[in-house]
């Protein structure tokens, strides 16, 4: 993909403590968390969910599942001026990849103002390129 990142960014501090603690407490292998903000402000908090859902098939999601990204749009009353923190830990609370996959990340290009993600070694940007629906590639 011609994705295109960032170096390494500062996360808010509270931020990175308040998705470690939502992660550690998530009681499956995928322990995935998205924060969504609006003007700096939390507005919606989302993880994997094993369990089916409409908007999951609707979406394409193996399995029917939701991905934590989803998860956090489908709670945002306003759908305008956002930003998505995407973290991951393992059950030791060590920092690992969360970037958005094939399935979420052309989606989240759209209707996010900027991505962010763990890296394992910090927290980097999604430079937004633009989306190409009839390749399903980025240009």
């Amino acid at each position: 993909m011609a994705d295109r990142d960032e170096g390494l960014i500062d996360c808010p501090c509270n931020l990175y403590e308040m998705a470690k603690e939502i992660c550690l407490r998530i009681d499956r292998p995928k322990r995935h968390c998205s924060v969504v903000l609006h003007k700096g402000r939390v507005v919606a908090v989302g993880t994997n969910h094993t369990k089916t859902h409409p908007i999951a098939k609707k979406y394409g999601y193996l399995f029917d599942e939701m991905h934590s990204e989803l998860d956090a749009f489908r709670k945002c009353k306003n759908k305008q001026g956002l930003e998505l923190w995407n973290f991951r830990f393992n059950r030791f609370g060590q920092e690992r990849i969360s970037h958005p996959c094939p399935k979420c990340l052309p989606w989240c290009a759209e209707v996010f103002d900027s991505i962010h993600y763990t890296t394992g070694e910090g927290i980097k940007r999604l430079r937004k390129a633009p989306f190409d629906y009839r390749t399903q590639k980025f240009t």
